[in-house]
């Protein structure tokens, strides 16, 4: 029921392998693995592309042969998988098909990948196509560029960014960071990060460091906060303990290397059952699978926006002035202690300049020679009235699988989560917002009242490509540096800012610096 095809015989040739057109097989013959061809699923489902056949063998026309390889005791499909459900679902006894010998288990996997892009003209999800190839081949499997790029039909440089683009993403990965992410979304990524060796960072023993250091300041930064909050009496929504919530087993193993971090570390947590976990958040839906949660007591989580409010009027009592809508030039590398706010502006000097502009803050330095790779991950925040208070979380928990948080602030509920490389701060993504409301009906249904006056916002987390912020001096005299916190801007803000202050000041913070610094970047100025 299937035909001869010339691009198959001239793809399998150019393969290497030896191949045979064969007639007349049975399907009690063919015993493929169905994972490997990416169709976990019972071969009676229909789907699109397998009625799109079924339509072309009623009248008359021949799709053509799929690749089968032959071992001793089985005939596994490489290619053609729809065509065969096909076959079964129009009841055809037997079929046709090239038959392939091969010991190599590279060229197999490179036949059952490459097969449908190379003969269909990469008609269907192209880049997808590609990508998956060259995770499996070059990533994985450790063919060339050029072999995959050769066997691909495609530009050796175009499988390079793409092989990179896939090494980035585990990067990130690997410092907490996005998965799942787009080559246009790492693209950027890469830009911005020009210089910076990100395989580097992602490996065990400097992701353990990187790591160590970000719990290191959160510790300090938690202890100067509460040291703040107490000594000023400042009143603002706060709750205290945050829960990860794991859902599955493998959620649980896949915590296993940070949970050690964290011990080396010194940090007070405990795992608890589901049991245990529900005990302290009573309101966490039954129905909602809970596999395990991890259990931070002394944390806590607050209203950042009333914390800073209240900052500043203590600030402003002391004699600071703030300037707010107005705008500030790049520093000059000829007086980079004055702040100047148009070219016609002779500036101001002052004893020292502390840049913590968020993603501005790459082109405030430039001038001085320092170029800090600097991007922005976009987040999403939900804020919504409690509706019912027994419904709701105590203080905050964290989807461990979404990368959600949910916290109690007072008589609202704050969801936050989504993380978006680059793009415009101003553009919402629905499907975004969309699993922020999923998740918390998944934990806390009922908890908010979702359907009007819901605060909905993005924000833009200045991220430097190995994970740790850059906390102080700039190596220009007189210029320091605060920045790059990611999405730990509000855990990492009250240390970050007094091991500033310190610094400029002459004294020695009180915390290990090292790893903190913009030395570890290797820049060149």
């Amino acid at each position: 029921m299937f035909t001869t095809d010339t691009r198959t015989e001239t793809f399998l040739t150019m393969m290497g392998v030896k191949w045979k057109y064969s007639n007349n097989i049975r399907w009690a013959d063919l015993k493929p693995h169905w994972e490997a061809n990416n169709l976990a699923r019972p071969v009676a489902v229909r789907d699109k592309a397998v009625e799109q056949y079924a339509e072309l063998y009623k009248a008359g026309s021949q799709p053509p042969a799929p690749i089968l390889l032959r071992t001793s005791d089985r005939l596994d499909v490489l290619d053609g998988v729809q065509r065969l459900v096909m076959g079964q679902l129009c009841d055809a006894t037997t079929f046709s098909a090239y038959c392939i010998e091969c010991d190599s288990s590279k060229v197999v996997l490179s036949i059952r990948l490459l097969a449908n892009s190379r003969l269909q003209g990469h008609a269907e999800k192209p880049e997808w196509t590609r990508r998956r190839a060259v995770e499996q081949l070059v990533v994985k499997a450790g063919l060339s560029v050029q072999e995959v790029a050769s066997m691909g039909g495609w530009r050796a440089s175009e499988i390079e960014a793409i092989a990179n683009n896939i090494r980035l993403s585990e990067d990130i990965a690997a410092i907490g960071g996005p998965e799942g992410l787009s080559d246009a979304m790492l693209t950027s990524i890469a830009e911005a990060t020009q210089g910076c060796d990100m395989r580097k960072a992602s490996k065990p023993a400097t992701f353990a460091r990187n790591r160590a250091s970000m719990l290191r300041l959160a510790e300090y930064s938690s202890h100067r906060m509460r040291t703040l909050t107490d000594t000023l009496n400042l009143e603002h929504e706060r709750s205290q303990g945050f829960m990860v919530l794991l859902r599955t087993e493998r959620e649980i193993q896949l915590m296993q290397d940070s949970l050690q971090v964290m011990r080396d570390a010194g940090l007070s947590f405990k795992t608890l059952s589901a049991e245990e976990a529900r005990g302290i958040e009573p309101a966490l839906n039954p129905e909602t699978a809970l596999a395990q949660a991890i259990h931070f007591p002394e944390d806590e989580v607050g209203n950042c926006r009333q914390f800073t409010l209240l900052l500043k009027s203590e600030a402003e009592s002391l004699g600071v002035k703030f300037h707010f809508n107005t705008g500030v030039l790049p520093l000059s590398n000829a007086q980079p202690k004055t702040i100047r706010t148009s070219e016609q502006d002779t500036g101001e000097k002052f004893d020292a300049v502390v840049v913590c502009a968020g993603l501005a803050s790459a082109q405030l330095v430039r001038p001085l020679g320092l170029r800090i790779p600097l991007t922005a991950v976009h987040g999403y925040a939900i804020s919504a009235a409690v509706r019912e208070p027994l419904d709701a979380p105590r203080s905050g928990v964290m989807d461990e699988q979404y990368k959600v948080a949910i916290s109690r602030l007072g008589q609202r509920v704050r969801v936050s989560g989504g993380s978006e490389i680059g793009g415009n701060a101003k553009r919402h993504d629905p499907a975004s917002i969309k699993t922020l409301y999923r998740v918390l009906d998944n934990w806390f249904p009922g908890a908010a009242r979702t359907q009007d006056n819901v605060q909905v916002w993005k924000g833009s987390r200045p991220m430097l490509p190995d994970g740790p912020p850059i906390v102080g001096a700039s190596g220009v005299s007189g210029v320091w540096l605060n920045l790059g916190h990611g999405a730990s801007g509000w855990t990492l803000a009250c240390g970050s800012a007094r091991v500033v202050a310190d610094s400029i000041n002459g004294k020695n913070p009180d915390i290990d610096l090292q790893g903190l610094g913009l030395e570890r970047l290797h820049l060149q100025r």
